[in-house]
């Protein structure tokens, strides 16, 4: 039995307390302290490319609208094709943050906003659905310069933005963050809202066919003269 115990005892006889830390708990720390520091510097390293990320598409933006004559141009034009693919590409590769960034820069550029008539009148979709038409009989696009159709949005932090006259028709905006938005007249069609804050935003003569509203909150939001998903006008308030 002495024997067998000096066997499995070989190595630690005479160590202290300070040595099995030695041994043991200082090279876990330093593995754990070199991860954190991968960790952080990762972290920079995608913060940092998603910045750059974000200046590099609106510069790209600003050449197609000055050079390319982008908001000129018709739904045909291979400028709106490339302006749309860098978008959705973009949306791809920032956080919520940025999201909401790009989306008030787009807002702002008058790239996702409605189009109006000659007469300054908001061109929409009607309660059947059906686009209505200018005076000269011709059909108006719903989507703005460039359409948002197919964009993730989810998540994004769109809090007390003025998002009026945008259109998000069949976009991804579940569990976006709309809390105290302006979204009179926007188009809301066939979006995703599900689990989105709508708390306190302004729905007024907003277009909501066909979207997906379960698990939205809605507290104090305001409706007047709003297509509501089943195509019903709500007027709760309309002061």
């Amino acid at each position: 039995m002495a024997n067998s115990s000096n066997k499995w005892s070989w190595g630690l006889k005479g160590k202290t307390g300070f040595d099995f830390l030695q041994l043991f708990l200082f090279p876990l720390l330093l593995a754990i302290t070199g991860y954190c520091f991968q960790y952080f510097q990762q972290q920079i390293a995608d913060e940092r490319y998603r910045e750059e990320a974000l200046q590099s598409y609106y510069k790209d933006m600003r050449e197609l609208m000055l050079e390319k004559k982008l908001r000129g141009s018709s739904s045909r034009d291979e400028v709106r094709s490339i302006a749309r693919a860098r978008t959705l590409s973009i949306l791809r590769q920032l956080d919520t943050q940025r999201k909401g960034l790009l989306t008030l820069f787009l807002k702002e550029s008058n790239l996702i906003t409605l189009k109006i008539d000659e007469e300054g009148n908001l061109i929409r979709v009607d309660r059947e659905g059906k686009s209505t038409a200018d005076k000269n009989g011709k059909l108006l696009s719903q989507t703005g310069v460039i359409s948002m159709s197919g964009a993730n949005l989810t998540s994004t932090d769109l809090k007390d933005m003025d998002l009026s006259y945008v259109s998000f028709w069949h976009t991804r905006l579940t569990s976006a963050q709309l809390k105290g938005a302006d979204l009179r007249y926007a188009n809301l069609s066939n979006a995703n809202l599900e689990g989105a804050n709508l708390d306190g935003a302004n729905l007024g003569s907003a277009n909501l066919d066909g979207a997906a509203l379960d698990r939205a909150s809605m507290r104090g939001t305001k409706f007047c003269e709003t297509i509501m998903p089943d195509k019903t006008v709500k007027n709760d308030n309309c002061k």
